[in-house]
């Protein structure tokens, strides 16, 4: 038996209405029938796993892509947590702009978490590690929605590391797992 908190009815209509879709509309994208979104949405029909993962997968292709948007009421599973978070974080570095990503980045530089080049960097390559790093969220978390672990590539002084994120099966210690595999060329 799983211990996550299953989707519940109100959550499955709240992504198809924050999609503005019609149940038919929704049913076709999740590839299943309109009277059983119709049924789930009242609760009377469980909602499957498969059928969950699918429309929180299209709630943040199609919302996230467009604005980086995922104030709605998404459920509550480690995939899902994880995500919003990267999108979070995308959503700041896109929204915040320079000013505060500069503000951000010297005080991890402080705590002795962010690299020396972001310091040293212009506003070019500041621009362009921004960039990079709103993509490399938004394409972690879509990852970790759909199977569970994502991966990316880590510029950190010039060198380049692969960064694996897979879910954690402790929660006392986080939702996720980063293991750092070693430089790439």
């Amino acid at each position: 038996m799983s211990s996550e908190i299953e989707m519940q009815p109100d959550e499955l209509k709240a992504i198809r209405k924050k999609l503005n879709m019609t149940q038919k509309q929704f049913a076709d994208a999740l590839d299943v029938s309109n009277v059983l979104i119709s049924q789930m949405e009242l609760g009377k029909a469980p909602i499957e796993r498969r059928t969950e993962l699918a429309a929180r997968y299209l709630a943040i292709k199609v919302i996230a892509a467009s604005d980086y948007d995922t104030e709605f009421p998404v459920g509550n599973d480690a995939r899902t947590t994880m995500a919003e978070d990267m999108f979070k974080e995308a959503k700041a570095i896109v929204q915040g702009g320079l000013p505060a990503a500069r503000a951000y980045q010297l005080k991890r530089y402080e705590e002795g978490l962010a690299p020396k080049e972001w310091l040293e960097a212009s506003d070019a390559r500041r621009a362009e590690i921004l960039r990079q790093s709103a993509q490399g969220a938004f394409d972690c978390a879509k990852s970790i929605i759909a199977d569970g672990r994502a991966h990316y590539v880590m510029e950190s002084e010039g060198r380049k590391y692969l960064v694996v994120c897979t879910l954690t099966p402790d929660a006392s210690a986080g939702p996720v797992g980063y293991d750092l595999w070693g430089e790439v060329n």
